[in-house]
């Protein structure tokens, strides 16, 4: 007796490469003022892929006194944990004029909660330290001085800040 076998589902191998790559800055489409919208518009082409994965954000920020002077050496200052993402209340992505982000005004919320949920021990040491998270020692939120048990994520951030005039 003679046994076959038949595949009736085949599926080749892709092979992907890039041919060229370019990164162009796209400035936002009107002037940024305090508590407006920051819009950009990305026109796409037939022939360009854009890889949201790679998208980057530049911001220069200053940080001020309520009254608006500079900060002093004395003054203690630390951000929260991802401070890029707190500076945003909502974050829209639309493609082809259609919204296909569902998003409110918790959008620091949820960067957060992802963070916690989905990055392990190893990225939170490691590569988040780039997005300026650094955890936060347990009942000890927002204690800046270095007392017999600080908040050793919250002092972390808190010297990145120290006599910054500007941040980039």
């Amino acid at each position: 007796m003679c046994q076959v076998r038949i595949e009736f589902i085949y599926s080749p191998t892709n092979s992907n490469s890039y041919r060229k790559g370019q990164w162009i800055q796209f400035h936002p489409i009107a002037n940024v003022t305090d508590g407006g919208p920051v819009e950009f518009l990305i026109s796409g082409s037939g022939e360009d892929y854009l890889d949201l994965s790679q998208t980057q954000l530049y911001v220069k920020a200053k940080i001020l006194k309520n009254d608006g002077k500079v900060l002093t050496d004395d003054d203690k200052i630390g951000p929260v944990n991802l401070f890029l993402h707190s500076l945003f209340s909502q974050v829209d992505i639309s493609l082809n004029g259609r919204n296909v982000s569902s998003s409110n005004n918790t959008y620091p919320y949820r960067a957060i909660l992802e963070t916690i949920l989905n990055h392990g021990y190893d990225s939170k040491t490691s590569q988040l330290s780039s997005e300026i998270y650094y955890k936060d020692t347990a009942g000890r939120m927002n204690i800046y001085d270095d007392d017999k048990e600080p908040n050793e994520g919250f002092n972390k951030r808190a010297s990145l800040f120290k006599k910054v005039q500007l941040l980039t």
